[in-house]
């Protein structure tokens, strides 16, 4: 993209607060604007809201984190999150992505889709492990809910 046109892009979202410029490096970084989209976004979708009692009740039946995450394509996408009180625990930021296979939250994701709409999701995933003790691979996912995450 010529910078001409860069820049210009840049002064549109500068004007919307999507990002500003560092005065003293003349660096640019991502503004508020941003941060009122995906808030609104959040606000608009009303998950956290149902979830919410939901998520406090597993977190204190099982001591864990508990995440709550929306399907985009082939990910999954944390929009929300309790943190449990225990002194080692598993936390990720809100927007991190993960392979739906590669988590807890993607996998339930997963459970209600029909048999169609899994095998095309199956078909477009290159199946690799996240974290060491991943279990990989079609098989896996066809085992259903209540396997490893």
């Amino acid at each position: 993209m010529p910078l001409s046109t860069t820049f210009r892009l840049l002064k549109v979202l500068q004007a919307a607060d999507f990002v500003y410029q560092d005065s003293q490096l003349g660096w640019w970084h991502i503004g508020l604007g941003v941060f009122n989209v995906g808030a609104a976004y959040i606000h608009n979708r009303d998950v956290l809201s149902v979830a919410g009692p939901f998520m406090r009740r597993l977190m204190l039946l099982s001591g864990e984190t508990v995440n709550v995450a929306i399907r985009n394509g082939n990910e999954a996408v944390l929009i929300g999150q309790l943190e449990c009180k225990s002194m080692v625990r598993m936390c990720a930021p809100l927007g991190s992505r993960l392979p739906l296979h590669a988590s807890g939250a993607g996998k339930a994701l997963l459970y209600p889709l029909a048999e169609e709409e899994l095998m095309s999701i199956i078909l477009q995933t290159r199946f690799a492990a996240v974290y060491a003790n991943d279990a990989c691979g079609y098989a896996h996912l066809a085992e259903g809910p209540g396997t490893s995450a």
